[in-house]
């Protein structure tokens, strides 16, 4: 997601809306409170409102939980009710983010947050069901810290802000399609230029019918920082028109985000912290005549059209040949279709999706994931001209670099000379090195303005793709141990190197490929 601010100015687009029809106030009754109310979610009969609160005492965690997801109802006035939260079997330590809800709120979709049993980007829960369903996406990994879901219950279609090889730049919005074949969703694949701009594109919303899609972008020309748009499909999932900005009623020199809309078209919901506004809360905006005419004109013409060709895979993962990709690092029991149950609304999607989603400060230093790759001196350092039981004491947590030392990495910061080892296959961090993880916490505490780099890397077994998404995986892992022993999340960023930067030779398993599977930590 994208939560700090941009400080380049823009000139408004030339195919603005016109305001005169267009109102916005903050949403009224108790929905807001005294913390941050942000990323409003409609559900698809207009009759709740989900919503996620940040620092509430009343978060599982109270007021040291990131965020959980809250919900009101609409009562028969009209007027929302007050939020509740929804409870542990949604909401746990970790931050929580609901991504949609079905027209007959049978079926809740969340960005997975490490719910049990689910490795997947995404988690469906569904009504009478106690445990949530896995949603695969086939090729998924995502280069950028940030990461944003909607998902289309109509069409079966995930769509999503990441970073891949063929970004226009920072975020763009890809879709994956279900493939009933399979109970899996297919490799994302751009939505195309007009969508996309050279900067973050991000917090997607598609309409129920599937033909107009509204998103926050640094780019595309706007107030300052980030602006709403809306756009319309005007052939397959990567033909879209060109981007049209909301507009100064809504959109401020600041930052408007995450968007919802009521099935009636009455109101458009996001989240702002306008000019005076005291925190980041919930509004909502009248749509005009316009803007609603534009949205069903958009549906008529896409019907009236021809049914374009089915939609092939272009971006394929980078993959070893069969014989070699049989075995990959990654958990391959993770995409078993043993479990995979029906959606009770979307009967076509069996297995409906994390990256736990990473959530930003309002102001963080961005650090780029894309590391040079002349870091011989983290090879040097790790090899050391030591033997096999040297190296692997110091794995152990004994040996003679058992106390923290800081090497100077350049642009990178510090480096911490000790890094975290993984098992092959495998995500889970080892209490070996609880000590380790004891004595980062000890340096993050005593300075608290510095913040950490946790670099994740795979051996070189397996494809590109899979190998990049368990390095994330390892990555986050690892941020979750920080943020256990109390280090605030917003110090800690994350960078998925896959199998790219190895420090030994991936030919021999001891001093080969084990020192490979690890993550390493910046200061900076």
């Amino acid at each position: 997601m994208r939560l700090f601010l941009i400080a380049t100015y823009i000139l408004l687009p030339f195919f603005a809306f016109t305001q005169d029809k267009i109102t916005t106030e903050g949403l009224p009754g108790s929905v807001n409170s005294s913390t941050q109310d942000v990323r409003p979610v409609i559900s698809d009969d207009g009759k709740k409102i989900y919503l996620t609160r940040r620092f509430h005492p009343e978060n599982i965690r109270g007021d040291k939980d990131f965020q959980d997801v809250w919900v009101s109802q609409l009562d028969s006035r009209g007027i929302w009710t007050k939020p509740k939260n929804m409870g542990e079997k949604y909401n746990d330590k970790r931050p929580n983010d609901l991504v949609r809800a079905s027209k007959n709120d049978d079926s809740l979709i969340f960005v997975n947050s490490r719910y049990k049993g689910i490795n997947s980007e995404l988690a469906l829960f569904k009504k009478g069901k106690s445990d949530p369903i896995e949603l695969p996406i086939d090729g998924f990994y995502n280069k950028s810290n940030y990461v944003d879901y909607d998902y289309n219950f109509k069409n079966n279609i995930i769509i999503m802000a990441v970073e891949r090889s063929d970004t226009e730049g920072d975020q763009d919005l890809y879709f994956s399609i279900y493939d009933e074949t399979t109970g899996r969703f297919t490799t994302p694949k751009s939505m195309g230029k007009a969508l996309n701009s050279e900067k973050a594109d991000f917090a997607p919303f598609l309409t129920n019918d599937g033909y107009t899609i509204f998103f926050a972008s640094y780019g595309h020309g706007g107030q300052g920082s980030a602006d709403l748009f809306m756009s319309h499909r005007t052939g397959g999932w990567d033909d879209w028109s060109e981007p049209e900005n909301l507009g100064n009623v809504i959109n401020t020199k600041f930052e408007e985000t995450y968007v919802s809309i009521d099935p009636s078209f009455n109101y458009l919901y996001y989240d702002s912290y306008p000019p005076g506004a005291s925190n980041r809360n919930i509004w909502r905006a009248t749509l005009s005549d316009e803007i609603k005419n534009k949205i069903t004109a958009a549906k008529e013409r896409k019907q009236n059209k021809p049914a374009p060709p089915p939609v092939t895979q272009q971006e394929k993962p980078i993959q070893e040949p069969e014989a070699e990709t049989s075995l990959t690092e990654n958990n391959l029991d993770e995409t078993s279709n043993d479990t995979q149950e029906e959606i009770t609304e979307a009967d076509k999607v069996q297995q409906p999706p994390v990256e736990t989603e990473e959530v930003i400060a309002e102001n963080p230093v961005p650090i780029s994931v894309k590391i040079d790759r002349e870091m011989d001196y983290v090879k040097e350092q790790e090899r050391n001209n030591k033997g096999f039981l040297s190296t692997l004491g110091n794995k152990l947590g004994f040996g003679e670099d058992e106390e923290i030392n800081l090497i100077d990495a350049g642009a990178k910061g510090q480096k911490i000379n000790r890094n975290i080892y993984f098992k092959f296959d495998s995500e889970k961090v080892l209490s070996k090195f609880d000590m380790l993880l004891d004595e980062i916490t000890a340096i993050l505490e005593e300075k608290p303005q510095l913040k950490i780099l946790l670099e994740g890397h795979t051996d070189a077994i397996g494809g590109e793709d899979i190998n990049i998404d368990l390095s994330c995986k390892r990555s986050n892992n690892v941020k979750e141990a920080l943020i256990e022993r109390g280090i605030n999340q917003y110090r800690i960023e994350i960078s998925c190197e896959g199998k790219e930067r190895p420090i030994a030779t991936n030919d021999d398993e001891f001093e080969g490929r084990e020192l490979n599977r690890r993550v390493e930590f910046y200061l900076f």
